[in-house]
């Protein structure tokens, strides 16, 4: 029996695609696979990060390294999101010194390098631990083929795996989901667009282009997981809010947007090239159609996608289309939902990646 076991090391978001999702269908794999999940919730406060806490702090590092070494005892292999710190790296190697059997394998869903250009942070020691800890692994999963060739490109021959966001339909199962793309009900129409924190000069291309058109029938709805930008000016029909909704709470959040448009725009720079495209995956699984920036992660997109170059003019005239064309541009009826579940398919993707593991053992 394979017996995997996930130690992430990331936010809640990141840990819920990359690996909740997985680690919830490879459960239903039974007899072939035994998984669990370790967050040391037990042990750690909320704010501490298991991989700076495991060596020097007293007891809280002893009750770490005494539940690491039985893991090491009991699974096959130990999936580590990841690890941002050297005494983390320093502990790993001597466990494996000790069950040189266990595989260890990095997850990573990000730039290996790069940061957002609106992030405070820059190039540190923590991303230095990110590429070390890729190099003392057995094997990589990643979320995107772009982003494989980019760890190749640091570790060379290594087995990497892509794993890419899906859906999970057991926990992503919001109500008020149409069928087919909605039918405008009122006169307004509703452009929406959700982001994280750091993309400021993200949402900015759209912001500047959106905001000669934007009138009384004509609504921009923004929910942002940061501070409002300094440049985002009052407007009667600009909603803005900073949110900080719960993964449970998510999908039914988005619902309630009660959008015709969403927006997924996105600078050309090499940390957004190592992202996937989870914006269309989550708003094709709601029915809602999603015009995007015509950058890697969106460009290779398999479904309905529509697409836009990064300029002013361009994005307002592709906006403009589906305003005056109503639910979309091309006329047809086609099922978002199921392309997104089709396409993107959680069940085989982890059959896939189960596969994967059990060849390196």
């Amino acid at each position: 029996m394979l017996k995997i076991l996930y130690i992430p090391s990331l936010n809640i978001p990141v840990c819920y695609w990359r690996v909740e999702n997985y680690a919830m269908r490879m459960v239903d794999l039974k007899k072939d696979v035994a998984v669990n999940v370790e967050y040391f919730t037990d042990i750690l406060d909320i704010k501490m990060a298991w991989d700076d806490a495991c060596v020097g702090k007293g007891d809280i590092s002893k009750e770490i390294q005494t539940k690491l070494r039985n893991a090491f005892k009991f699974f096959n292999i130990i999936i580590f999101q990841r690890i941002q710190n050297m005494p983390a790296l320093a502990l790993i190697e001597k466990l494996r010194g000790e069950y040189p059997s266990v595989k260890i394998v990095a997850e990573l869903d990000d730039s290996i390098y790069e940061v957002p250009l609106s992030s405070p942070y820059q190039w540190s020691d923590q991303h230095r631990w990110s590429v070390e800890h890729l190099h003392r692994s057995d094997a990589v999963i990643c979320s995107t083929e772009y982003l494989k060739n980019s760890v190749l490109e640091v570790i060379g021959e290594k087995p990497v795996h892509v794993a890419p966001n899906c859906i999970n339909t057991k926990i992503w199962n919001p109500t008020g989901v149409k069928k087919y793309l909605r039918h405008r009900e009122s006169n307004v129409y509703r452009i929406g667009y959700v982001g994280g924190a750091a993309h400021d000069e993200d949402l900015r291309i759209v912001y500047k282009s959106i905001l000669p058109i934007i009138r009384k029938h004509i609504k921009f709805i923004i929910r942002y997981g940061g501070y409002r930008p300094k440049w985002l000016k009052d407007h009667p029909d600009i909603d803005f809010k900073s949110v900080a909704w719960s993964m449970d709470e998510y999908p039914q959040q988005l619902v309630n947007m009660n959008i015709d448009l969403a927006l997924a725009p996105l600078r050309d720079s090499e940390f957004n090239r190592c992202k996937s495209n989870l914006k269309w995956i989550e708003w094709s699984s709601l029915n809602i159609p999603l015009l995007a920036s015509n950058v890697e992660p969106y460009k290779k997109t398999n479904g309905t996608i529509f697409l836009t170059e990064n300029h002013v003019e361009e994005w307002r005239g592709n906006i403009k289309l589906f305003v005056e064309g109503g639910n979309h541009r091309t006329g047809e009826k086609f099922n978002l939902r199921s392309e997104s579940l089709r396409n993107y398919d959680i069940k085989k993707e982890t059959r896939k990646l189960v596969s994967f593991l059990k060849d390196i053992i």
